[in-house]
């Protein structure tokens, strides 16, 4: 099992408007639609009205924020890197370019210079629940539990249906053998999405753990049934997000 990051539309926060019908003109004008194509999942249709928006306005930190959260996403770490240190440059109190830094770090595993980031954009913006649960992440993947459990416990303090957190909490407990915990909040993650196959699979394994494997049969089962369902679905990651995931252990799993 695999920490889940959060990266892109999602991460950056903004209210993302519905696509303009009219030809952008302006720099804020290709800013605005380059967010609603994010909203949409298109991704690369998004990256070039950002180019566009930085082109007719090399000072719109806020763009180049964005497009370092689809750099992110697409896997191009570095160019995410500077971009946000673009972004940094021409608004040192913009929390989403911390946050779209800190996830690039967490992509190239350099989890020390993740979490600085990530504090950075806790001092700007103490309400964001998506700082705290990146910033678990990286507690996640350096193996200390407790803190990455305490950064979770925010996230849902702030957004309790933030269902990646549940999931990386409940990961997070089974590694330090509490599976009682786990398997509560692998309990509470299928009640918010009753078609996530990796939960209950990952709650299988807690049961597992415990000695129980009736209930850890039955878990596995309904794993393979609903990945089964997903496949067979036009759009199963929309409907079933874990169709794709590779299951493994009680290990950290990334989303984008």
């Amino acid at each position: 099992m695999a920490t889940r990051l959060f990266v892109c539309a999602v991460i950056l926060g903004w209210t993302l408007p519905t696509a303009a019908t009219q030809e952008p003109k302006t720099a804020n004008d290709f800013y605005k639609r380059g967010l609603a194509w994010i909203e949409k999942g298109e991704f690369d249709k998004a990256i070039k009205d950002l180019d566009e928006a930085v082109r007719l306005n090399p000072k719109l930190a806020e763009a180049f924020a964005s497009r370092s959260g689809l750099w992110a996403e697409k896997g191009e770490f570095d160019k995410a890197i500077k971009d946000s240190d673009s972004a940094i440059r021409l608004d040192p109190k913009l929390a989403d370019a911390f946050i779209s830094r800190g996830l690039a770090r967490l992509g190239k595993r350099e989890f020390e210079k993740a979490i600085n980031d990530l504090d950075q954009a806790i001092r700007l913006n103490s309400k964001d629940s998506r700082s705290f649960y990146n910033r678990g992440v990286a507690w996640t993947e350096m193996g200390k539990y407790d803190k990455a459990i305490k950064d979770y416990d925010e996230t849902l303090r702030l957004d309790p249906k933030f269902a990646d957190a549940l999931h990386n909490r409940g990961s997070a407990w089974a590694n330090k053998g509490e599976f009682n915990n786990a398997i509560k909040d692998f309990d509470e993650l299928i009640r918010l999405h009753p078609k996530d196959a990796g939960a209950y699979y990952v709650r299988g394994l807690a049961w597992k753990a415990k000695g129980d494997n009736e209930k850890a049969a039955k878990d596995y089962a309904e794993a393979k049934r609903l990945r089964a369902f997903c496949e067979k679905l036009s759009n199963p990651v929309l409907t079933c997000p874990d169709v794709q995931m590779t299951l493994r252990g009680f290990e950290p799993r990334s989303q984008p």
